[in-house]
């Protein structure tokens, strides 16, 4: 693994302010990847400016200490581990854990492992003392969400759209920032969240199973549709609803079928296939083993066995 070292020092032009103070020391195993943005919209003053995006995959040797700038950074770990000192605080941040930190305090960011993966958003903005107040509330707080991921994927978006500037990309930029904080601290201070406040890819998810209940849907499909491979596709999906895709879409052939029961002169048969249902006895069966009661007790009111 090849260390690389970069230390550095900015200071103020004018010498009247407290002089920005950044040392940073790299220890790269991949080439760090950063996107930087100036603002687009001028004259106009939107709540949140994103400055820059990064990516870094860095070594033990790898530390980073920044204070007096005007701005605020919003970290996820992605793999591994490393450690984090703001407001007096030392806290250790492993995968899945975000902070929100004021870059204007002292921070000293470094790794505690060889493999430490972690992505950053900066940010200026009328708003961000705000958010980092309930954020942090006067002290250093990690949060640790449900799926990191879909913070992660929130930044691949906003590193996409600062890579390609626009004024609608800069209005985007805010929505996906205004995202970001909420959608945490809703985490935060809300626990567990209502299907209203699934991210909108869980949403649709569930919507298309259930939509779709009847047909033979391919999980590798609906998940590359929202560009996730099929494992972790799975395994979010049920972070959230407590249910595995295919398992999610046999309760809502269930609810349908129990409609059916109850509304409806259809056979059996009839029943099983419009709810997606090989065979009359497979339908029987699973009926069976989830509500404890045949099919047919059920629609005559019979009480399970």
């Amino acid at each position: 693994m090849d260390e690389k070292e970069n230390k550095r020092t900015v200071t103020d032009a004018d010498g009247q302010k407290p002089a920005p103070r950044e040392s940073l020391s790299m220890d790269s195993i991949e080439a760090p990847v950063d996107v930087y943005h100036g603002k687009i919209a001028q004259g106009v003053d939107l709540p949140f400016v994103a400055r820059s995006t990064g990516k870094y995959r860095e070594g033990r040797g790898f530390s980073y200490y920044r204070e007096g700038f005007d701005a605020y950074c919003f970290f996820v770990t992605v793999s591994g581990a490393g450690e984090i000192t703001y407001r007096g605080e030392t806290k250790r941040v492993e995968r899945g854990d975000m902070v929100f930190v004021s870059s204007a305090l002292p921070a000293l960011t470094r790794s505690l492992n060889d493999d430490w993966r972690f992505c950053f958003v900066n940010i200026a903005g009328e708003y961000c003392g705000y958010f980092e107040s309930l954020w942090n509330r006067g002290g250093f707080t990690v949060i640790r969400p449900r799926d990191a991921g879909h913070y992660t994927e929130l930044l691949d978006r906003i590193t996409k759209e600062l890579g390609n500037p626009s004024p609608m990309g800069e209005l985007t930029v805010n929505l996906l920032i205004t995202r970001l904080l909420t959608e945490a601290l809703e985490e935060y201070y809300g626990g567990e969240p209502s299907p209203k406040q699934y991210p909108a890819w869980v949403r649709e998810a569930a919507a298309v199973l259930s939509e779709r209940c009847a047909e033979e849907l391919r999980v590798s499909e609906l998940a590359a549709s929202f560009y996730m491979e099929q494992s972790s596709f799975i395994r979010r999906f049920k972070g959230y609803t407590g249910k595995t895709p295919k398992e999610y879409q046999i309760s809502c052939r269930m609810e349908r079928a129990t409609a059916l029961l109850l509304g409806s002169d259809l056979s059996l048969s009839e029943i099983a296939a419009r709810c997606g249902f090989a065979s009359h006895s497979f339908f029987t069966k699973t009926f069976k083993r989830l509500y404890g009661i045949t099919p047919t007790a059920y629609r005559l009111g019979l009480p399970k066995s």
